[in-house]
This record gives C-alpha cells, sequence and structure tokens, in this order.
C-alpha cells in the first residue's frame, strides 16, 4: 500500500513538473512569434493551449479491444457495409498544423457486424494525435481489423493540409487522398472498384 501511495506521488510530481514546463513552452513560443505573453489577451493562453491539447491528443491510449464489444450477437451480414463522409481532424507531426477531411470506410463482415458508431470513434482516435496521413489510413484499417476480424476492410481518407493551405495561398484548395485495402479488398479487385465507385458515388439530389 506505501509502495503504491509513493508510485502515485512521483507520477504525480512528474506530471505537475511536465505541466509547468509545457505551460513555459507556450510562452516561449509566444516570445518567439513576436508577442508578449504577458498581455492581458495571451495570460491565459498556455493554459488554454494545454487543455485543448489534454482533450485532443487522446487517442494514443485506446486499444481495438475497446471495440470489440460491440458486435451485435443477433444481427449477420455477408456484404458490403460502407460508413461514408466520417469527418476527420488530425495534427501534422511535421509542422504541427491542423489537417482536416472526411473517411470512407468500408468492410465486409464476417457475418456479426459492428456498431456503425464505432468506425467514427475508431476514425477519431486514429486522428486525434500528432500523426501523417498514410499513419492514419493505417491506424484506421489495422484497429478495425483487430478489433472485429471482417473478411475485409477499405479505407478511404481525404484531408486539406494545413502545412500547405496555410503556408501557400495557392494551395489553399489543395487535398490528399490515401486508400488502404486488407482481405478480400486486396485479393479481390471488383471488391476494390466497388468500394471506389460508392464512395466517390453524387448524393442523389432528391435526398
Amino acid at each position: 500500500m506505501m509502495k503504491s501511495k509513493m508510485i502515485n506521488h512521483r507520477q504525480k510530481k512528474q506530471q505537475e513538473t511536465e505541466e509547468s514546463l509545457a505551460l513555459e513552452a507556450v510562452r516561449t513560443l509566444i516570445r518567439w512569434g513576436g508577442d508578449d505573453p504577458d498581455r492581458a489577451g495571451l495570460q491565459d493562453t498556455p493554459a488554454r493551449v494545454l487543455a485543448f491539447y489534454k482533450d485532443f491528443f487522446s487517442g494514443r491510449d485506446i486499444a481495438p479491444a475497446n471495440y470489440a464489444g460491440s458486435l451485435a450477437p443477433d444481427v449477420t451480414y455477408d456484404d458490403l457495409i460502407l460508413i461514408r463522409d466520417i469527418r476527420l481532424v488530425s495534427f501534422c507531426e511535421h509542422h504541427m498544423l491542423p489537417a482536416s477531411g472526411r473517411a470512407h470506410i468500408a468492410y465486409i463482415p464476417d457475418q456479426k457486424i459492428a456498431g456503425l458508431g464505432s468506425f467514427a470513434k475508431i476514425a477519431a482516435v486514429c486522428s486525434r494525435r500528432f500523426t501523417t496521413q498514410e499513419a492514419i489510413t493505417n491506424d484506421i484499417i489495422e484497429m478495425i481489423q483487430t478489433a472485429f476480424s471482417p473478411c475485409g476492410v477499405a479505407v478511404m481518407v481525404s484531408l486539406s493540409h494545413g502545412c500547405m493551405t496555410l503556408r501557400d495561398p495557392m494551395q489553399s484548395r489543395s487535398v490528399t487522398l490515401t486508400t488502404k485495402f486488407s482481405g478480400i479488398f486486396q485479393s479481390e479487385p471488383s471488391r476494390q472498384q466497388q468500394f471506389l465507385m460508392l464512395a466517390e458515388r453524387p448524393y442523389d439530389k432528391k435526398e
């Protein structure tokens, strides 16, 4: 019991030290940008930045097993299921600038189907961190494959990157597209084509 208290105390002290260093780091960046971190409009900015980071960058400690329980025990299906236009927001690990856009995710169940909300949560977990678009695409497919063991998964990610759009006004409308396939989507090109057709199909204006 005493050992546990000592460990918790050390962890708390370490967290306090890291928070103090992080606050000062934000103040340093403000000074580096040519402003005064002590002026009225910026005094609380370091604390606000840390609060945002703590909330936003929360995805790295969540394991695929957290979602495995969303498999429906009483519903079966054996063909393609597509979830379109899942909103994504991330931060580029190279420039610490935002990237935003959408993901399309399709999978073919091995009979049991997963809750649709799980796919948006997995996409968020994989993107809410310092990362790259390629890593997001890989991580989404690997987490779904591990959590649900489907017959195959297809992922398309389309992001607008601040490292391009903010630094170069001429690239304000540029978008980067990545795809990844596993299982039956890899072995059967017709399944890939089906996914790509459905993912990019325009919405019916009557809807």
